[in-house]
């Protein structure tokens, strides 16, 4: 990592003013010094490292933009499901009404129909016992004409 030294310094094997740049430091010992206020990163290592930055935080802008596009059409399928769900909702309504209805007219004919059937039935068993009454009387006719046949013969 470049530095640019803000305090002067020396050691045995370097001497460095103040406004000098460097890279003869290890990136441990550079973020030591710039933490100690002795040297800053260097104009083209800073400027390099905001790029790099700058770059990074392109990726997560278009990142966020493909995120931002994605929710925007999830938002639109939510209001279109939405309203299907209100259609929906509105047309099992309407078929449980029509539902109820042929229901209740069905019970209708049902009650009807079974009044009719009643009537049906008691008109049958009125004309079954007229018949039976009747054919006793028919019976004894039969029976008695062979006597008189027979007296005559």
């Amino acid at each position: 990592m470049k530095l640019k030294m803000l305090t002067s310094m020396s050691g045995p094997l370097f001497a460095l003013s103040a406004g000098d740049e460097t890279e003869m430091f290890s990136d441990a010992e550079a973020a030591r010094f710039i933490e100690a206020g002795i040297a800053i990163l260097a104009p083209e290592t800073e400027i390099g490292l905001l790029r790099d930055q700058v770059a990074a935080l392109d990726g997560v802008a278009a990142a966020y933009d493909l995120a931002k596009a994605a929710n925007e059409d999830l938002e639109g399928k939510l209001a279109a499901a939405l309203a299907e769900n209100v259609t929906l909702t509105t047309r099992v309504s309407d078929l449980e009404t029509a539902l109820s209805d042929a229901d209740d007219a069905a019970k209708a004919d049902a009650g009807a129909a079974a009044t009719e059937i009643k009537i049906l039935g008691d008109r049958l068993v009125e004309l079954e016992t007229a018949l039976a009454a009747k054919q006793p009387e028919e019976a004894g006719e039969k029976a008695v004409k062979p006597k008189a046949a027979e007296k005559r013969g």
